[in-house]
């Protein structure tokens, strides 16, 4: 049982009455065994140094007077309940603030962004709004912490307003949205759930690096890495893809136009970059390959899009056996201009208690409509239904073989 502690009874009566929605004038406080278990649990002596404490304090406090039951001669006073006739003074005297006046100040501070946020943002934020009048979080957020919500709402105005094609660091991201270089990192969380509401991307099952290296903000940017006979014009001039080995990289903002300058036998995307390298060095079969960085990101997506709209082979994925890994194959299959064909990527049996759970698969895999899924959508189902788990498989533990 509680202790009969004096002050941390009197701010728990506090928080009873000291709402977002408003203060009210008076409050009182019943001393049954169901509202104050600790004081009746309590020893005499406890009681006693108790009822002399709150005795003095309502000498201090306007308001406050504490009501004991009718006793008899020498019997110990009991006491009934606690009176607080002015709820102003007696936070007043805690140094509480006012729950109602916290919520006010936050929801100001957000709303003096709203001619700058983005309309997804704004109608999110009649969300924020409603949840912090009636006392509670919105995504993780409450009323005290809102300075993680409006410097979140800042980076997202930032984000929304700077060029979409040029990848950047989190700390340059960092200082330049927020004049804080390490700011940023503290806030992924916050900032992930709030585009949780961009229609832009559904964040389901990713998480908060992966959302905001697909809005062009990681800790290690990456640059766009091909292996293959495409040509690309920058300021600098015409650089071409297929004389190059292994592969080339170059920064996405400085592509001007690019242009298949050979038909490939198929576009194979690879999430992950130890199977990229791989792949090309080991593969060279008059192929397109293209790493996707894992989630990639939306500067990427329109140069992805040019190079399949120029050719009319197989388009394949390569990713891994996960939920992370069908996330981003739903996603490029809605992206691309043409149906995506998922390569080792069939689910198999774990063959044990160890694994991954099909249902959560086949959520990662529902936003696609695509045709080229229903094999995989159909052998999860089967699993599902055999209470079967699923291996998950990286693909670096794979042998690199050409899909065709």
């Amino acid at each position: 049982m509680a202790k009969l502690e004096f002050r941390s009874v009197m701010t728990a009566i506090a928080s009873r009455f000291n709402k977002a929605s408003g203060l009210p004038e008076k409050y009182s406080h019943p001393a049954t065994i169901n509202r104050f278990a600790e004081y009746h649990s309590a020893t005499t002596q406890e009681r006693f140094d108790f009822h002399e404490s709150l005795d003095a304090l309502a000498k201090l406090v306007r308001g406050l007077k504490p009501i004991y039951k009718r006793k008899g001669f020498d019997e110990n006073r009991v006491l009934e309940r606690i009176n607080v006739n002015d709820c102003s003074a007696y936070l007043a005297h805690f140094q509480i603030q006012p729950e109602s006046e916290i919520v006010a100040t936050a929801i100001s501070q957000v709303k003096e962004l709203e001619p700058m946020m983005p309309e997804w943002l704004k109608m999110d934020a009649i969300n924020l709004y409603e949840k912090w009048s009636e006392g509670k979080p919105y995504k993780h957020v409450g009323t005290n912490d809102w300075s993680k919500a409006v410097d979140a709402a800042r980076f997202i105005i930032w984000n929304a307003r700077r060029d979409q094609r040029q990848e950047t660091d989190l700390r340059t991201a960092s200082v330049a949205a927020l004049g804080n270089s390490k700011r940023l990192e503290k806030l992924l969380g916050v900032i992930a759930r709030f585009y949780d509401a961009c229609p832009d991307l559904d964040c389901t099952d990713l998480d908060s690096e992966q959302v905001l290296s697909y809005y062009g903000v990681s800790k290690f940017p990456s640059e766009l890495t091909v292996r293959g006979g495409i040509k690309f014009r920058t300021p600098s001039g015409t650089i071409d893809a297929g004389s190059v080995w292994p592969y080339l990289a170059l920064s996405p903002e400085g592509i001007e136009e690019s242009t298949v300058a050979t038909q490939p036998k198929y576009i194979l995307f690879i999430e992950n970059k130890t199977t990229f390298r791989r792949y090309c060095r080991e593969i060279n079969d008059g192929s397109i390959v293209i790493y996707t960085n894992g989630f990639p990101s939306r500067s990427w997506l329109p140069i992805f899009r040019r190079i399949v709209k120029q050719t009319n082979c197989p388009v394949y994925h390569w990713g891994d056996i996960d939920v992370g890994g069908y996330r981003i194959l739903a996603f490029m299959s809605a992206q691309l201009p043409r149906p995506v064909i998922p390569y080792n990527m069939i689910p198999v049996d774990s063959s044990g208690d160890d694994g991954l759970s099909p249902s959560k698969l086949l959520r990662a895999i529902d936003t696609s409509t695509s045709p080229n899924l229903l094999f995989i959508r159909e052998t999860l189902a089967s699993l599902s239904e055999s209470n079967s788990m699923v291996q998950s498989i990286e693909q670096e533990l794979l042998e690199v073989r050409a899909p065709q």
